[in-house]
């Protein structure tokens, strides 16, 4: 008894699911277009850029551009009076 009941579920399930109406997505060749933008920074082999350590304004550049330098060399020189000014109040407020 419970093997026809079983059998007519079955039936009218997939009566049911087979009479429902779907979309469909049909593929279409055509042509692609994709556009790409991008932004950059183009650098010149063994460019670098250079960071100060401190705050403090710019007084004087020790270096061209194009020139070649060593390791250690002073490049630019700054006037720190700020960050020195800074150091010395923050030494005399921890005496």
């Amino acid at each position: 008894m419970k093997r026809i009941g079983y059998i007519i579920s079955l039936f009218v399930f997939l009566s049911y699911s087979c009479t429902k109406k779907r979309d469909r997505i049909k593929p279409v060749l055509s042509n692609i277009t994709e556009s790409v933008y991008a932004s950059a920074t183009i650098k010149a082999v063994g460019q670098y850029e250079v960071f100060s350590t401190v705050n403090g304004i710019l007084k004087e550049i020790a270096v061209n551009p194009g020139d070649t330098v060593k390791a250690g060399e002073i490049l630019f020189v700054l006037d720190d009076n700020t960050a020195r000014l800074n150091t010395e109040s923050s030494r005399l407020s921890l005496e």
